[in-house]
């Protein structure tokens, strides 16, 4: 995924809504993350699954979940103020090309809302969410996850996240409000074990909610622990 993805792809999407010029409340699946990598470069895509309105905000965190709030660290928190609609079946990419530098593919307006030094390491997560009270809120509206720590002494048979998280950066429970395999995904469900790139593999046509469930199943995914999937 180190190469930019591109949004060349046929794509019949059957799921619209109105459309406003205002920010409005998006909601967990409306976002679906297909590519995941922590490795020389990180960085994530994801693909639009309802149209995304233009001055929207969404933010996307490496700081992992717990059932008190944010982890008890100092990671990145990116803000994307979406400057123009994205329609259904956009795929956006998020590449780190230096630090805290970073390659945008298929939009624009990706800035640095708290903390610097972004940095996926030892599998980690990309938490997408949305406020109504600015950067890392008590109480983020997560409309996304993609995680890729697995720790057999820290390992939620349920959910494949993390059981807790009280100090491990690269952990997280699952985020408030989503359900693995539904709206978010842990790539690596025991045994194991991580791997540093990571792409959906399945398909991109259909039905928003079909390409929802297709996306968050984990054998959907290819895995490669040296070179990038594109």
């Amino acid at each position: 995924m180190k190469q930019r993805l591109l949004a060349t792809l046929v794509f019949l999407c059957t799921f619209f809504v109105q459309q406003s010029t205002k920010a409005q409340t998006l909601g967990p699946g409306d976002i679906a993350f297909i590519g995941y990598d922590f490795g020389t470069v990180d960085g994530f895509s994801f693909i639009a699954l309802k149209p995304l309105p233009a001055g929207e905000t969404i933010y996307f965190s490496e700081q992992g979940w717990t059932a008190t709030g944010w982890a008890t660290n100092t990671e990145t928190h990116l803000r994307w103020v979406i400057p123009s609609t994205v329609p259904c079946g956009t795929i956006i990419s998020i590449i780190e090309t230096g630090p805290d530098s970073f390659t945008v593919t298929g939009t624009s307006g990706v800035t640095i809302a708290l903390n610097s030094n972004f940095n996926l390491s030892a599998g980690d997560q990309i938490l997408a969410y949305q406020s109504t009270s600015g950067v890392a809120p008590a109480n983020p509206i997560f409309i996304a996850g993609v995680h890729g720590d697995y720790n057999n002494t820290n390992y939620d048979p349920v959910t494949t996240w993390n059981a807790s998280n009280e100090a491990g950066t690269a952990e997280s429970i699952v985020p408030t409000g989503l359900t693995n395999g539904v709206n978010c995904i842990s790539l690596f469900p025991a045994p194991g074990p991580e791997s540093a790139n990571n792409k959906y593999t399945g398909t991109l046509t259909g039905t928003a909610a079909a390409l929802r469930a297709s996306i968050n199943t984990a054998a959907n995914w290819a895995h490669n622990g040296s070179n990038t999937l594109g």
